[in-house]
């Protein structure tokens, strides 16, 4: 058998639809549902000010994290 590898910036919607079907018909036989949940968790200071933020997402129990952000002043300080 012959294999080629490409690399698409944007693959046909088709394709991009068997790979997601693919995927997600692989996982649900090995560990079930996956149970996505966004998430936007927020750290905020005593006067309620926000100070820092992640936006991920959960499946499968396991945390996904987007982005990160802590705000400049708070940044190398412990959270207590």
């Amino acid at each position: 058998m012959s294999i080629r590898i490409e690399i698409e910036s944007q693959p046909d919607e088709r394709d991009q639809r068997l790979i997601d079907e693919g995927l997600d018909i692989f996982n649900f036989a090995k560990v079930g549902p996956d149970n996505p949940q966004d998430l936007w968790i927020m750290a905020r200071d005593a006067n309620g000010r926000l100070i820092g933020g992640l936006k991920g997402r959960s499946s499968y129990a396991w945390l996904f994290i987007d982005w990160l952000w802590v705000s400049s002043e708070t940044r190398g300080r412990a959270l207590v």
